[in-house]
């Protein structure tokens, strides 16, 4: 989710400034990430909300909150008994963010009524787009699908931080270090109407 908004404009960038230089990009889940960075597999890894480990330096990048597409641009945020109430497009249960938000409605006591489960964000945004559902992504795979209309969901605890993650004890590259060091200036920032809507 992370690939559009943040990670492959700066690729493209470093590759324009050093054509010679390969970058191999993976994508895993987030344990999949932090497992290879501490194998020496990954020389970093773009997670979220990665587990502490003494060999791991974490940097902090910047929050995303879960939002609603469908029910198209609002004045506010949504609560999850707002979203219930649709048919709903959600990631697979295999996924953290499903887990969340399973977790998070059954808190609630709030039965939601899931009509599609796709590991393609892309098939969500149409689902929510042509078949009058209700998706629910992380906002930064929303930037990276070029939805603007979405609705950040109130509940703070949907929200996760996203993370550069990195060996603290193996040598890094120049090019690594030039990749971590872009990445970290580049986070991307969400739209400052989710930003007002989600403070509201």
């Amino acid at each position: 989710s992370y690939a559009g908004c943040w990670v492959l404009p700066v690729v493209r960038t470093a590759q324009a400034q050093w054509p010679e230089l390969s970058i191999a990009l993976r994508r895993r889940t987030a344990q999949a990430l932090t497992e290879g960075v501490l194998r020496g597999n990954l020389d970093l890894a773009v997670s979220f909300d990665p587990e502490p480990h003494a060999d791991l330096e974490v940097l902090a990048c910047f929050e995303e909150s879960a939002v609603a597409v469908g029910l198209g641009a609002r004045r506010r945020s949504l609560s999850l008994a707002d979203v219930a109430k649709h048919p709903l497009a959600l990631l697979p249960a295999e996924y953290s963010m499903r887990r969340q938000l399973d977790n998070a409605f059954a808190a609630l006591g709030l039965k939601p009524n899931v009509q599609l489960e796709s590991d393609a964000l892309e098939d969500l945004v149409h689902a929510a787009r042509e078949n009058s559902m209700v998706a629910l992504l992380n906002g930064a795979a929303a930037l990276s699908l070029d939805v603007n209309d979405a609705t950040p969901l109130a509940d703070k605890k949907l929200r996760r931080q996203a993370c550069l993650v990195r060996s603290r004890s193996r040598h890094h590259s120049l090019a690594a270090r030039h990749l971590w060091d872009a990445l970290s200036a580049a986070s991307p920032r969400q739209p400052v109407s989710w930003v007002r809507r989600s403070k509201n």
